[in-house]
C-alpha cells in the first residue's frame, strides 16, 4: 500500500476511474467512435425531421461528449466539437 501511495504522489500512477469517468478517460478507437456516433446522428436526424428541431437537442450532449473524447485522442482541443456539430 505504501508503494502505491508513493507512486500516486510521485505522479507515476493514476487512480482508476470508474463508471462514466472511466469511459471519458479512455481512448476512443476509430471503430468505437463511429459505432457510437452513427446511431446518434441518425437519431438526431430522425428526431429533427419527424418530431421537431428542438427534440434533436436530446441527442446533442452525448454527441458532444463523444466528439470531445475523439478530438482529445487526436491531440486537438475539445472546443472544436461545438463548431463541428
Amino acid at each position: 500500500m505504501r508503494d502505491r501511495l508513493q507512486d500516486l504522489t510521485g505522479g507515476h500512477a493514476e487512480p482508476k476511474a470508474r463508471g462514466f469517468g472511466a469511459w471519458i478517460a479512455g481512448r476512443a478507437r476509430r471503430r468505437e467512435y463511429w459505432l457510437w456516433i452513427t446511431p446518434l446522428l441518425l437519431a438526431a436526424t430522425a428526431l429533427e425531421l419527424l418530431v421537431s428541431p428542438l427534440a434533436s437537442l436530446l441527442v446533442t450532449p452525448p454527441l458532444l461528449c463523444a466528439m470531445i473524447r475523439r478530438l482529445h485522442d487526436l491531440g486537438r482541443s475539445g472546443w472544436f466539437a461545438p463548431i463541428m456539430n
